[in-house]
């Protein structure tokens, strides 16, 4: 299950921290979750995803109900990469079992004929046969690949792999009957590492040796970061689907949609009569055709036509939709400004926090942990916190003192003190946190105990 990608097309909602399969987009759970239940017929979920948020992942999962193995990549690397890597773990610990590759940030709105098609292209996997599920079209869009098989029904040879066309062959080849590809493929791991050995050699080899060098806890795959470097960025189409003659197609109808923008937020969401569509807290008077978000936040629009308004309480973007796909190009000339690498909510393993309010030497977060769950055992080395007691009942501890906290109550955390912070109760734990100092970053924390397995920087 591809998890990797920062989202950086759905700014400021999806941020290098908090990355769009982990937001609910598509319905009232996050894309992951979908994801994770649309797949639960076929076995126990391997995801790939980025070492920088094993954690956020491995949180969303257990949200979930679920629980998986991570391989974690030191860098992103494309998808030709993480297929190797997954045919490489599902070959070493369960032979003869097929690989299905599913992005994790897409929308299907027919599970039931996503699984029909799996199981349709499941004996020519064995066979040998790599399997693509090409998507029955409902436009001449330009923004996907296309797929032409073979004349006929059912699992098809392919003929060839089309990228993204212009207009006039996009109409083509809708009439003709090629169909989108959706970037979800079926193979046996053999036959997927072989045809890497011949037509990527070296990309299999720095492949096996990140695997190899990597450390494996059971639960996730820390892949050796020296070697993963070497490992060349390419997709798994370019690598090997257009140039394999093992290449087959299965043709579905399931509701699929890539949310890979803002317009195709648009479209996979319910639109009002003039063609809205109005997610979270917005509003809309004589407006139309528009993409309305607003995330812990108003969003209001009079007159707007064709627009893209989204507000977070931190960053806000407006464009004409027919452009909403240079959101990436937006956030690259940001640079590392706070509102790229982080949101205001962030989820923790012990509950999530969001930030009220920011400036030079002080942050302001609202902290809620969840019933039963505590903080790490912790210290910093350049901030203050001071805490308050807003709703609950707690336990805190601060250098070997234990002491109990109720509504009202404050406490303080001077920059070096070990420290650690427990919810008693049956309800959650609200706190108003003020950090006070030089240097307020995530980073800046010490961890000297933690139920949750993270070590420093984590």
């Amino acid at each position: 299950m591809l998890c990797g990608g920062a989202g950086t097309r759905l700014w400021p909602l999806s941020r290098r921290a908090r990355p769009k399969q982990l937001l609910p987009l598509a319905t009232e759970r996050s894309l992951l979750d979908d994801t994770l239940r649309r797949c639960e017929p076929f076995g126990d979920p391997v995801l790939i995803g980025a070492d920088a948020q094993r954690f956020l992942l491995q949180e969303a999962v257990r949200r979930a109900g679920r629980t998986v193995r991570l391989l974690a990549e030191p860098t992103g690397r494309n998808t030709a990469a993480a297929a190797a890597v997954a045919a490489l773990d599902v070959q070493a610990r369960l032979p003869g079992s097929l690989v299905l590759l599913v992005p994790a940030d897409h929308r299907i709105d027919d599970a039931d004929a996503f699984r029909r098609a799996v199981l349709e292209g499941a004996p020519a996997a064995r066979e040998g046969r790599i399997v693509v599920f090409g998507v029955r079209p409902t436009s001449p869009h330009t923004g996907y690949g296309w797929i032409e098989g073979e004349p006929g029904a059912g699992v098809r040879p392919v003929r060839r792999f089309v990228e993204k066309p212009d207009s006039d062959a996009a109409r083509a080849y809708l009439a003709a009957g090629l169909t989108w590809n959706a970037g979800i493929f079926l193979f046996a791991p053999e036959v997927l590492l072989a045809e890497l050995e011949r037509l990527e050699p070296g990309l299999l080899v720095a492949v096996r040796e990140a695997w190899a060098a990597g450390t494996d806890d059971g639960r996730t795959v820390r892949l050796d970061a020296a070697a993963w470097s070497q490992v060349p960025s390419i997709a798994v189409d370019v690598a090997v689907m257009e140039r394999t003659p093992l290449a087959a197609v299965v043709p579905v109808e399931m509701g699929w949609t890539d949310l890979g923008s803002f317009g195709a937020l648009r479209e996979a969401s319910p639109l009002d009569p003039a063609g809205n569509a109005l997610r979270g807290d917005a509003v809309q008077l004589d407006s139309q055709g528009c993409y309305l978000h607003g995330e812990d936040i108003l969003v209001a629009g009079v007159g707007l036509e064709g627009l893209v308004v989204v507000g977070t309480p931190d960053a806000v973007l407006v464009a004409p939709l027919d452009r909403a796909g240079e959101v990436k190009e937006l956030v690259e000339a940001l640079g590392p400004r706070d509102e790229v690498e982080e949101h205001p909510r962030a989820e923790r393993p012990w509950g999530r926090y969001r930030v009220v309010d920011r400036g030079e030497g002080f942050q302001v977060k609202r902290l809620v942990v969840t019933p039963g769950e505590c903080l790490s055992l912790q210290r910093h080395a350049h901030r203050d916190e001071h805490w308050i007691v807003v709703g609950g009942v707690g336990k805190v501890e601060v250098d070997g003192e234990v002491r109990s906290l109720a509504v009202g109550d404050h406490v303080l955390v001077r920059a070096g003190q070990a420290h650690r912070l427990e919810n008693v109760g049956g309800v959650d734990l609200h706190l108003v946190e003020v950090q006070v100092g030089p240097y307020l970053g995530e980073d800046d924390i010490e961890r000297l105990e933690d139920v949750y397995g993270r070590g420093n920087g984590d």
